[in-house]
C-alpha cells in the first residue's frame, strides 16, 4: 500500500490509513506468537477488524475527496468470480451429501434434482439482482458493497456445509437433525438477506426504483419465511422439505420477473407515447 504512493501519485493521499492500520495489524499478529490464550484470540480479532477499517478511516479523513471514487468493473467481476467458486463449492456439498446415504435410490435422486435446483435458483437471484448492475459512487459505498459480499458468501458456504449431512441426518432423531435442518434454513436465508443488503448499494435507473423496492421487500419476506419453515418442528419427509424450500424461492423468481417486465412494458410505452407526442408535434410545425 506504501508503494502505491510511488507508482501512483493520485493515490498518494489516500494510501495513508491503509499503510498505517496494515502495518500495525501486520504488529498484532507478529505479537502472536509471544502470547498465549485467550489473548492470541483477541488479538486475531483486532486484526481482523483493523484489516476491514481503513477504507471507512480514508472515508472519515479525506470525505469528499473520496465521492468521486467508485468500484471499477473489474473488481465488480472478481467478486462475482468468487462468488461462483463458492457456489461450485455447494454444488459439490450436495454430490458428497448423495454420497454419504450409500442407497442410490430414485427418492435419492429426486432429492438430488431438488437441491440443486434451489442451489440454480440462489444462483439466478444473486447474478440477475446484484452481478449486472453497477455499484454508487463514493468510497463508501464501494467499501459497505464489497464488505457485504463476507456475510452473503459465509451463508453459501454454510448452505454447501448443511448439504453435506442434510440427507443422511434430516430425519434422524436427536440434536443433529435440528441442527442441521436449521443450518439449512438459515444459510439460505443469509444469502437471501446479503443480496437485500446489496441492493441498497446498487444504481438503478428512475423508473426502476419502484421495482427495488418492492424487490427489497421480497427478498425480505422469503428470508422469514424460509427462516421459520426450518424452526418448525420437522415432521415431513426431506423431499417435501426440499421441494417447499424450491417452490418458495420459484415464486420469488416468477415474482421478480413479472414486477420487472410490468416495469419494462410501461417504460416502453411511456417512451412511445412520448415519440408520438413529439412527432404530431414536429407534423404541426
Amino acid at each position: 500500500w506504501w508503494s502505491v504512493g510511488l507508482y501512483d501519485k493520485e493515490h498518494r493521499r489516500l494510501n495513508k490509513p491503509y499503510t498505517i492500520i496494515y502495518l500495525i495489524s501486520f504488529a498484532l499478529m507478529f505479537a502472536t506468537l509471544f502470547v498465549t490464550q485467550p489473548y492470541i484470540r483477541i488479538l486475531f480479532y483486532l486484526t481482523l477488524i483493523l484489516n476491514c477499517s481503513p477504507p471507512f478511516v480514508t472515508y472519515l479523513l479525506l470525505k469528499r475527496k473520496t465521492n468521486a471514487l467508485s468500484l471499477s468493473s473489474s473488481m465488480t467481476e472478481r467478486l462475482g468470480l468468487f462468488t461462483i467458486i463458492v457456489f461450485g463449492e455447494v454444488v459439490l456439498g450436495v454430490i458428497n451429501g448423495v454420497i454419504a446415504v450409500h442407497d442410490l435410490s430414485a427418492l435419492t435422486w429426486v432429492q438430488f434434482v431438488l437441491s440443486i435446483s434451489i442451489v440454480f435458483a440462489l444462483w439466478w437471484l444473486f447474478f440477475t439482482i446484484v452481478s449486472d448492475r453497477q455499484c454508487k459512487d463514493g468510497l463508501l459505498n464501494s467499501s459497505i458493497f464489497e464488505l457485504l459480499f463476507i456475510p452473503t458468501l459465509i451463508g453459501l458456504g454454510m448452505l454447501g456445509a448443511s448439504f453435506s449431512d442434510l440427507f443422511k441426518y434430516f430425519n434422524e432423531p436427536g440434536t443433529q437433525s435440528v441442527w442441521i435442518t436449521k443450518s439449512f434454513g438459515f444459510s439460505i436465508s443469509l444469502f437471501l438477506l446479503g443480496i437485500w443488503a446489496m441492493m441498497s448499494f446498487l444504481n438503478y435507473q428512475k423508473i426502476f426504483i419502484p421495482f427495488k423496492k418492492i424487490a427489497k421487500r421480497a427478498f425480505l419476506i422469503t428470508a422469514v419465511l424460509i427462516v421459520v419453515l426450518n424452526c418448525l418442528p420437522q415432521q415431513i419427509a426431506l423431499v417435501f422439505h426440499l421441494l417447499i424450500v424450491l417452490v418458495i424461492l420459484i415464486g420469488l423468481i416468477f415474482y421478480l420477473n413479472a414486477i420487472w417486465y410490468k416495469k419494462m412494458m410501461k417504460n416502453g410505452k411511456e417512451m412511445n407515447e412520448r415519440g408520438d407526442t413529439f412527432l404530431k408535434g414536429a407534423t404541426s410545425d
